[in-house]
């Protein structure tokens, strides 16, 4: 058996970073959540989700620092480099997985089992969190219901915007079934399409107000399933998101994401939005914790831990580097 690549990192302090305080109290809460749950968070770069994870969490402690305020410090295993895979739509990918673990990975879309559909922002892309409250008040003002408020603050000084949009379990259902499995019905439900609404009336007004303006945005929808699905797109083009989302050309992903299942044991699969306007599989990830995606996908996970400093650069034929010394946050 390989000897895995373990990091050590501080990922938290409880120092104000933003808008917002991590308690010491939180941050043992996080140390027992490591230790007690099955899932194992995942490792991403820079919180990019675009990336395939670089490895996932082991451990964690809580120390006191010098100025009295605590630090999570974890235990991470990076995996190794991407080994050739084929994927569910019949093109060429590449696999990482942990050399010691077969745990399910916790990612994103795992937090929100729930029946309720939030829309969730970070407020630092606002300027301020009266700004981001502001935002969810004209979406008010211009009729829009049928979501709940929700705010995800990134550590990062200013990270590049990004809305998420979290389908609850049941309109979960009601969705895959009109737009991915074509089940026989004469109209969205009432109370979906009210969601749905809102969800474009925030992408077309998100696009215009998030900061950095020079930035774009990315637009995420997680759907609760088997799989769960998660639709990426990136851009400051509103009407494009929203055209696809409106496609019928949804349906044609249900012959991979039924491959993703079956063969793969994926439980998220994440599709992203080409120049072309198709949504096309980017990368998914096992109940054991294998991380399967497109050539493109590495591809940008190289070309960002490139830019980190302290990381080996990757030239751009390369899919990953040999070594990760660092593990990125």
């Amino acid at each position: 058996m390989e000897t895995p690549n373990l990091v050590r990192q501080r990922i938290a302090t409880s120092h104000l970073v933003g808008q917002s305080i991590v308690t010491e109290q939180a941050l043992r809460g996080m140390v027992e959540q490591l230790r007690n749950s099955e899932r194992k968070p995942v490792v991403m770069v820079e919180h990019d989700i675009l990336c395939p994870p670089l490895g996932h969490t082991l451990s964690g402690e809580v120390t006191e620092l010098d100025d009295g305020f605590h630090a999570l410090d974890v235990v991470a295993e990076i995996y190794g480099p991407p080994q050739p895979s084929a994927l569910p739509d019949g093109e060429d990918g590449y696999v990482v997985a942990s050399t010691t673990h077969q745990n399910p990975l916790s990612i994103g879309i795992h937090q929100h089992e729930s029946d309720e559909n939030v829309i969730r922002i970070d407020p630092v892309n606002f300027g301020s969190l009266e700004e981001a409250d502001r935002f969810f008040d004209k979406l008010r003002a211009d009729g829009c219901d049928g979501f709940t408020r929700g705010h995800s603050e990134r550590r990062s000084e200013l990270p590049d915007p990004q809305v998420v949009f979290d389908l609850g379990l049941n309109a979960s259902v009601v969705w895959i079934g009109y737009r991915i499995a074509k089940a026989a019905a004469d109209a969205l439900d009432p109370t979906l399409k009210t969601f749905f609404q809102s969800m474009y009336a925030a992408i077309r007004r998100s696009a215009s107000e998030m900061l950095p303006r020079n930035r774009p945005v990315t637009f995420v929808l997680n759907v609760n399933g088997k799989p769960n699905l998660q639709f990426v797109a990136r851009t400051r083009d509103a009407e494009a998101v929203v055209n696809a989302f409106e496609s019928e050309t949804l349906s044609d992903l249900k012959s991979t994401i039924d491959t993703a299942l079956d063969r793969f044991d994926a439980e998220m699969v994440q599709f992203v939005l080409s120049e072309s306007g198709n949504w096309v599989l980017n990368y998914m990830v096992s109940t054991t914790g294998r991380s399967i995606g497109s050539k493109r996908a590495f591809k940008v996970r190289s070309a960002r831990i490139a830019e980190l400093d302290g990381l080996p650069d990757v030239s751009e034929d390369r899919a990953e580097p040999d070594d990760a010394r660092e593990s990125p946050s």
